[in-house]
This record gives structure tokens, sequence and C-alpha cells, in this order.
């Protein structure tokens, strides 16, 4: 043992007595080793539980610690095949750390380290967007948006053309964008305010308001639709023009040009929403079409 004395110089009874024990560690030929750590499924909880397996030889008598990330999990005895540890949070943020200790002799001891994240938890996700649109009042119109959402938490937020929207609440769905102008591209991004990375972004074509049933531009065109098929009867105002096909998030399926007849192909398309957009030099004509 030692014996530490701490005193004033100048009035030896102001002093502190401590007493220490020293054991020295035995010369050992003790070893940890092949350790693994698999993790189990996660249950209900959003927890796991994980397999311990090891060999060793010339081990101590008193058993082994486990540690994880830290800190003392159990104290276990030797002789299984293996152990069951935890349960443990599968958050997807921590990174698991064991060590194995053996009581007896500090210094035989074997590490393993998960090499991922653990995540029980469904990863966060806004999909499937539908847009639909209102009918046109001076050059504007409104747009309701409506989008599948997992793993989210309460609110979101909307930004169209760097204008930031918001917040809305998830059970609020679908939302209305009011006051959008024609002729004029869209980029919306969705975003879950507390998983900032749970995203959806959607560009959207520019819409033309010049529509109206009585309007001759419009008559001059005619298109019949089905889930297998788009026909445009073109009359000679449109000659020629480009005809294209995009699905609401703006990506192009379709272009190419117009002629009297023609006929789009849409059987191989997912259902949803798509938009039919005819242009030439002195014309635009957009229409929605829904393909069931």
């Amino acid at each position: 043992n030692v014996v530490f004395r701490i005193f004033d110089s100048t009035e030896d009874g102001c002093n502190l007595i401590r007493e220490y024990e020293f054991s020295c560690s035995e010369d050992t030929d003790c070893s940890i080793y092949d350790m693994t750590v698999l993790a189990r499924d996660c249950n209900d909880h959003n927890q796991f539980y994980a397999i311990l397996k090891f060999k060793t030889n010339h081990h101590g008598n008193h058993g082994f610690r486990v540690k994880v990330n830290g800190s003392i999990l159990d104290t276990l005895e030797y002789g299984k095949d293996f152990y069951e540890l935890g349960p443990f949070d599968g958050d997807c943020e921590t990174i698991y750390k064991f060590l194995i200790q053996d009581i007896q002799f500090g210094d035989c001891a074997e590490d393993f380290s998960f090499p991922a994240k653990i995540c029980c938890e469904t990863e966060c996700n806004i999909s499937n967007p539908v847009v639909s649109y209102s009918s046109c009042v001076e050059g504007k119109f409104h747009l309701t948006l409506n989008f599948d959402h997992i793993a989210t938490t309460q609110k979101f937020r909307i930004k169209i053309n760097g204008v930031t929207k918001g917040p809305y609440s998830y059970l609020d769905l679908p939302v209305v964008l009011e006051n959008l102008e024609e002729n004029k591209a869209y980029e919306i991004i969705v975003w879950d305010i507390e998983r900032e990375s749970c995203r959806l972004i959607l560009t959207l074509p520019a819409i033309d308001c010049t529509t109206g049933t009585g309007d001759e531009i419009s008559k001059a065109i005619r298109v019949l639709s089905n889930n297998e098929l788009i026909e445009v009867v073109l009359d000679e105002i449109w000659l020629p023009s480009n005809i294209r096909l995009m699905d609401m998030s703006g990506k192009i399926i379709y272009v190419r040009e117009s002629q009297s007849v023609n006929y789009l192909d849409i059987s191989s398309l997912p259902s949803g929403m798509y938009l039919l957009r005819l242009s030439n030099d002195k014309h635009n004509y957009t229409k929605k079409i829904l393909k069931y």
C-alpha cells in the first residue's frame, strides 16, 4: 500500500492523509479472440438484441465484463456458446462498440464494432406527388398538391421558385398553392421540418391558360385518350407544331413533330396524371391526361 500525506508548510495540523491500495497484475497467458457480435432483427419497439460469440484461452476465474460504448452493460460467467445482449435502440444514429474484459486479468480484453448504424425506424420518405390545376382567372390559377409520406414527423414546408411557404401539417393534405402565373415554370420543393434531408422536388412546366372551349385555337385540337392510347387530331392552324407528353415532375416522356393525326402509346406508363403540351410559333396548348 502507498500512503500520501499533504500538509501546509506553516501549520502541521492542516493536513490530509490518503492511503491507496495497488495490486500488480498477475502474469497470464489469458487471451480473448474471434469475437463477433451479430445484430438480430428489430422488434416492434424499434430495438434489437445482439448475439455475442468469442473464444478464450487461460481466462480468469471471476468472469468477464461487457462494455458497450464505454459503459458496463453486464458481468457474465464464461462457459456459454453465445450470449444475448440488449435490447439496444436502433435509432439510425448510434454506432455500437462492444468490449469484453476479463475481470481477474484486466489486460485480457477484445473489442468489436458494428460497421454501420443500426436503423430500426422506417426511413423518412416523401413521394408519389399528385398535382391538379384549377381553371384560370385573368392568367392565374391554383395548384393542388398531394403526396405520400412515410416516417415523417408532424409538419413540412414548401418552397416554390425560392419562396418558402408553411409550415403545414401532414393532416392538412392536400394543400393549395394559390395565384400561380400562366406561362411560367415552377420548381416545388417539399421537405420535412425536423428531417430536412427527407424531401421531394418537382419541376412543373409552364401552363398556358388559353384553353377555353369557345376559343378557336382550342377548337382546332381534339384529344381522345384511354389507358392504352392518346389520339391527337389537329386542324391546319396547329400545323406544324411540337407535341410533348410529360409527367407531373416535368420529365419528358414523348416529344415529336405533329401531323394531322397523332397517336401516343401510354400502355406501359404507370397510373397517374400527365401533361400533353402542344406548341408552335404562335400558340401553346396544355391538357391534363389522367391514366387510371
